[in-house]
C-alpha cells in the first residue's frame, strides 16, 4: 500500500503462528471469566472488520465489569481491520484518539493495585 507499510509490516505470516493465535482465542473466550476483568479497556473496532467477528467481541466486551468504552468507526473504503494506525488508515487516527485521550483522562479510572494492601477501589 506505501513504502511505509512495506518497510514496517510483514505479509507474510508462518501458518504455525496462525494457528497459535486462533488457539490462544480459542481458549481464551471460553475459560476467561470476562465479569471477572476490572482493568479499563477501550475498544475501538468496525462492524465489517473482514478479521475480527466484531458482535462476538462487543458480547465478550459487555461482559467486563471494569471501566469501559466502545468506539465503533464507521466502515473505511480501504481499512477496517488495522484501525488508528498513521500508516494503514491515518484518517482514523484523528477520529480515535482524542477520545482515546480524554477517556484516559477522565475520572474512569481502574482499581489501584497497591503490593502491601491489595486492591484500592
Amino acid at each position: 500500500r506505501s513504502d511505509d507499510h512495506s518497510y514496517f509490516w510483514t505479509l507474510f505470516y508462518p501458518y504455525a503462528s496462525i494457528l497459535t493465535v486462533i488457539d490462544i482465542i480459542w481458549e481464551v473466550s471460553r475459560k476467561v471469566d470476562f465479569s471477572e476483568i476490572r482493568a479499563p479497556v477501550m475498544l475501538v473496532g468496525s462492524r465489517i472488520d473482514p478479521v475480527i467477528n466484531w458482535e462476538a467481541s462487543i458480547d465478550l466486551y459487555k461482559a467486563l465489569s471494569g471501566p469501559k468504552l466502545c468506539l465503533t468507526l464507521e466502515p473505511r473504503a480501504l481499512e477496517n481491520h488495522v484501525l488508528c494506525s498513521r500508516i494503514l488508515s491515518p484518517e482514523s487516527v484523528d477520529e480515535v484518539l482524542p477520545v482515546m485521550v480524554a477517556w484516559v483522562k477522565s475520572e474512569r479510572t481502574a482499581p489501584v493495585f497497591d503490593p502491601r494492601v491489595g486492591l484500592k477501589e
